[in-house]
C-alpha cells in the first residue's frame, strides 16, 4: 500500500525547531562553563579595583592571632598589623590530609583597620586545648559587575596558632 497524500514537516517549521535546539545546547554550554569560572571579585583602596587576590600577599595582608578555648567556643584575637581591612576570620583545622573549616566570623562593626585588635567568637568543633588551628583573614570585595559585595577568603595567607 502506497500513501500518495503524506504530509511532513514544513521546511520552515523545522529550521526553526534546528535553531532553537542548537541555541538550548548553547546556553546550557555557557552555565555549565561559567559553573567552572566564577565570579570575579575586586577590592578598591583608592588606586582603582584590583582582583582581590591581589590584596592576600604576606607584604600587604599582615595580621597576628591568638586562639582561647572558652567552653564551647574558640576566641580568637586578631590584630591588624597591614594596611588591607580584614572583614572577618575563616578558621580551620588540618587533618592528614586535608584542611576542614570549622567556623567563619565576622567583625559586627565593620573591618579591623589597620593597627587595629580585636576578637571573634566561633564555634569549638571538637578542637581542645593544645590543638593546632589555622585562621585565615577574610576581606570584602565587589562583585566586578558592581552588583554586590561578596566576602573573600585569602586561603593562601594564614596564621596558625595553638589553642590555649
Amino acid at each position: 500500500m502506497i500513501l500518495k497524500n503524506k504530509k511532513g514537516l514544513s521546511p520552515v517549521i523545522a529550521t526553526t525547531l534546528l535553531i532553537l535546539i542548537a541555541v538550548i545546547i548553547a546556553l546550557i554550554i555557557f552555565l555549565w562553563v561559567k559553573a567552572f569560572i566564577g565570579e570575579k571579585i575586586q577590592k578598591d583602596l583608592g588606586a582603582g579595583p584590583e582582583a582581590i587576590e591581589n590584596f592576600c600577599g604576606a607584604d600587604q595582608l599582615v595580621f597576628s592571632a591568638n586562639a582561647i578555648l572558652s567552653g564551647s567556643d574558640l576566641k580568637i584575637e586578631l590584630q591588624n598589623s597591614g594596611n588591607i581591612p580584614i572583614q572577618g576570620i575563616q578558621v580551620a583545622r588540618k587533618g592528614l590530609a586535608s584542611v576542614k573549616i570549622i567556623g567563619n566570623a565576622s567583625f559586627s562593626g565593620g573591618p579591623l583597620t589597620s593597627g587595629d585588635d580585636s576578637s571573634l567568637t566561633v564555634p569549638a568543633n571538637g578542637i581542645a586545648k593544645g590543638n593546632s588551628v589555622r585562621v585565615v583573614a577574610v576581606l570584602l570585595g565587589i562583585l566586578q559587575d558592581g552588583s554586590s559585595k561578596k566576602e573573600y577568603a585569602c586561603s593562601n595567607n594564614y596564621v596558625e596558632v595553638v589553642v590555649s
